[in-house]
């Protein structure tokens, strides 16, 4: 189960473009995070500290971004975890030994598995810098605000920080195991069902907290609000920050359905998964194919290849996409080759969503 897991870490999450630009929708989930940070602060952070500030410098590397993210980091060490590793899932993977080819026998394949364990290490490194970049591009301006807020309302410089944290925690999660689930922690079959489950199980512990507060309060504006902003509009922002767009022949309700409706159902581990299924078998739709974890798809993908091999019928595509598996490299690297290879050769004119995923089968002729 380790071994499976730790490679589709690699294979399904590192170097994920969409991913990284995903997180431009993430300042609708700070709002009433914690009592004093309204979605109106969000809006504020996002604008003055974000896209007035710290986003335009770090997109264009600019050695300002740095000095910023060295000064939240100095006064938040919460922040700096982060900024090391914003999942939970890859931070177990990067904390285990990995034993590729390392308690061989042989002196010569232990030297191997040596050699390729540091490229692969330098690979996995610098995918999960680039996955904490696109985090950060809407923590670290939300944090800031937060942090001066908090000190404007004249509170000391540990609780501003700690006020700042807090907005953190409880909206994009923070990826330590103080704040994961126990069952993100437990027997590795376990951690396979919670694979990449860091941001929904925030999110999962969020919505109780709203659901409490309604309860307790009947506060019909606030529970209004929490649907319209972080359920609704985040789901639709998201879809559209990772180039998950309606389709030219799909209905805006299947769209719909399967981006934003459903995106909550995500919070509960194989349960939600047959929902979705459910759901949109029951509504004529096929867009959903149900997996317990990102391994079991992975390894229904390498037991089709070698039915297709014997067959005759496997590509060369579906070879590199079960080799990234298998090997630990990411999948990404694959769909960027194989789109540049159709628009080179073929007739599919290249588009910005090719850097995000592979181009549909229907769309690259």
């Amino acid at each position: 189960a380790n071994f499976f897991r730790q490679r589709a870490v690699v294979a399904n999450l590192l170097f994920r473009v969409g991913t990284v630009f995903q997180n431009f929708a993430n300042p609708a989930l700070y709002g009433n995070a914690v009592e004093g940070f309204s979605n109106k602060d969000a809006l504020m952070a996002y604008m003055k500290y974000g896209w007035g500030e710290y986003i335009p410098l770090a997109l264009s590397f600019n050695a300002e971004a740095e000095t910023i993210r060295q000064e939240v980091f100095t006064l938040s060490a919460m922040m700096r975890d982060k900024a090391e590793n914003p999942d939970y899932t890859m931070r177990d993977m990067f904390d285990r030994q990995d034993g590729f080819m390392m308690n061989s026998g042989s002196a010569a394949a232990r030297e191997v598995g040596a050699r390729l364990k540091i490229g692969r290490d330098g690979v996995v490194k610098f995918g999960s810098g680039m996955l904490a970049f696109g985090d950060q591009l809407a923590d670290i301006p939300v944090w800031r605000y937060a942090y001066h807020k908090a000190l404007n309302e004249g509170r000391s410089q540990q609780e501003a920080v700690r006020f700042a944290d807090s907005v953190i925690e409880n909206s994009t999660g923070t990826g330590r195991a103080v704040d994961s689930s126990m069952m993100q922690m437990g027997s590795p079959m376990e951690k396979l069902l919670t694979m990449f489950m860091t941001f929904v199980n925030t999110q999962y512990n969020r919505w109780a907290n709203e659901y409490g507060i309604y309860m307790k309060e009947k506060d019909h504006a606030r529970l209004l609000s929490f649907i319209g902003v972080q359920y609704l509009m985040f789901g639709a922002l998201s879809a559209v920050f990772s180039f998950k767009g309606k389709k030219d022949d799909e209905e805006l309700l299947e769209w719909f359905t399967k981006e934003v409706l459903e995106w909550p159902l995500s919070m509960i581990p194989i349960g939600g998964s047959l929902f979705k299924l459910a759901i949109d078998r029951s509504l004529g739709f096929q867009s959903y194919s149900w997996a317990m974890s990102p391994v079991e798809r992975n390894l229904e993908q390498t037991a089709k290849l070698a039915v297709g091999a014997w067959q005759g019928k496997a590509t060369t595509e579906d070879a590199m996409q079960t080799a990234a598996f298998l090997f630990g490299y990411p999948d990404q690297f694959n769909d960027w080759f194989w789109n540049a290879y159709d628009a080179s050769v073929g007739n599919m004119d290249p588009e910005v969503r090719d850097l995000v995923r592979r181009r549909p089968k229907r769309e690259r002729r």
